[in-house]
């Protein structure tokens, strides 16, 4: 808890932490045009996949918050990852109207 705490502190200090919502959530709209999440391959037995711009969610809680409250990121859904994602996808765009690939 002390280290999760110290790390907060931290990332809080960083300059791009500081930026507004706004910002990030303009940030995140354009990486979500340039960087799709892909299904790259599949077999039987293995599924490869890029994040793409998912990964932000990976960054910081900020940033994930930020992420999971911007509707527009979540409009755009592939089925090719399966229905929990799709569902994920569809929850997260709440009235946002969605495109189905």
């Amino acid at each position: 808890v002390a280290q999760l705490a110290l790390r907060q502190t931290h990332n809080a200090h960083i300059r791009v932490a500081s930026l507004p919502p706004e910002i990030l959530s303009t940030i995140f709209t354009y990486l979500c045009g340039i960087d799709p999440p892909k299904k790259l391959c599949a077999t039987d037995y293995q599924s490869t996949a890029t994040f793409g711009w998912l990964s932000v969610t990976y960054v910081s809680r900020r940033w994930r918050q930020v992420a999971h409250t911007h509707s527009h990121l979540w409009a755009h859904i592939d089925f090719a990852f399966g229905s929990d994602w799709a569902a994920t996808f569809g929850v997260r765009a709440r009235t946002i109207p969605l495109l189905i690939k």
